[in-house]
């Protein structure tokens, strides 16, 4: 039954109509599941889309983004955390930003053994 209600939440939270409500705590981590369970373009999708301003565990989505490796969702918490602290600086916020985007891009790294690259074919003159 929760299902057939999240999913007929779906066209409201992507279009944008949950940017101004608060929705409550229990609530916001049972929607963040469902989406994340369903579909993780959506799961980014909704995280732009609702105000996570004053939800309390945005280390928790923040962990979800990383994990799932949604770039966008990322930079807009990392904006909506620091928004409301007006004396952290510009620099600070894209500070933590590129920490967190550098640490998706660390953990998406090929690795690629020796042996693979001496079987590569040589191109030189």
């Amino acid at each position: 039954m929760e299902q057939r209600y999240f999913e007929n939440l779906d066209a409201f939270v992507l279009s944008g109509k949950f940017q101004k409500t608060k929705v409550p705590e229990h609530i916001m981590h049972r929607l963040i599941a469902f989406y994340r369970q369903k579909d993780i373009e959506l799961l980014e999708k909704a995280i732009l889309n609702f105000d996570l301003s004053t939800f309390p565990n945005t280390l928790d989505v923040r962990k979800i983004c990383e994990e799932e490796l949604l770039t966008s969702a990322i930079i807009h918490l990392m904006n909506t955390i620091f928004d409301d602290t007006k004396e952290n600086s510009e620099a600070n916020v894209c500070l933590s930003i590129l920490c967190s985007l550098y640490n998706l891009m660390e953990r998406c790294k090929v690795t690629v053994s020796r042996e693979e690259i001496a079987s590569l074919p040589s191109f030189t003159n």
